[in-house]
């Protein structure tokens, strides 16, 4: 949706509006969201795992079709961009000008992401002041009950992750460190229970020198 957004305001020769979707695009959703929630599939699952190729399939995808989006207009930039591409993504393009825009593969999802988002935001406000208190340096030194549909339907790495948290629980008799509602569903934040894995830094470990059962 963002890169046909651009290319209608490109065609219509308002840059401006191009721009700034694109750039809201890869400093929020993307960087602020995706690239956060996918690091610890990238660094941690097993090389061919399902859940690490999607993460690099869809950056493959999206940095296809960044680069022939804007590459008109901010040529050196992505030319620097080509050079420092893999094989798969420059085909048989031997530089910037011989490449051409890519439309990324249209999907479905059944993903409410509006609620996932307004969840996330409120899980943020709440995270921020902990911080503030000094309660926690890091999101995964916490985990999250809630009985929200919309959440387990997620399974429990992918709810983690979108969190970024050690856990996402149905039910818990830890004392909660911060409470918030979205649309009706109530969420409890708790200090996550095990110890952190040396790799993962996730606090599902036995022992700090010991990496968790993943």
């Amino acid at each position: 949706e963002v890169f046909d957004e651009a290319k209608i305001a490109f065609d219509n020769y308002d840059f401006g509006k191009a721009f700034h979707r694109i750039n809201n695009f890869l400093t929020v959703e993307l960087s602020g969201i995706y690239m956060d929630l996918s690091k610890d599939r990238l660094y941690c699952d097993g090389l061919d795992s399902a859940s690490r190729r999607s993460s690099q399939s869809a950056m493959f995808y999206i940095a296809r079709t960044l680069i022939g989006t804007v590459a008109p207009v901010l040529t050196y930039t992505m030319d620097e961009a080509f050079d420092h591409a893999p094989k798969v993504l420059k085909g048989d393009c031997t530089d910037i000008f011989d490449f051409v825009t890519h439309k990324i593969p249209d999907v479905t999802s059944t993903l409410d992401t509006t609620y996932l988002k307004s969840v996330r935001d409120a899980f943020s406000t709440e995270v921020d002041a902990l911080k503030k208190e000094g309660k926690i340096k890091a999101t995964l030194e916490l985990s999250l009950v809630t009985s929200a549909d919309k959440i387990h339907t997620l399974n429990a790495t992918d709810a983690e992750d979108w969190f970024v948290v050690s856990g996402v629980k149905k039910e818990s008799s830890a004392t909660s460190v911060a409470t918030f509602s979205v649309a009706d569903d109530s969420f409890s934040i708790i200090m996550a229970e095990a110890k952190k894995c040396p790799r993962c830094w996730k606090y599902n470990s036995v022992s700090e020198e010991e990496a968790c059962a993943r």
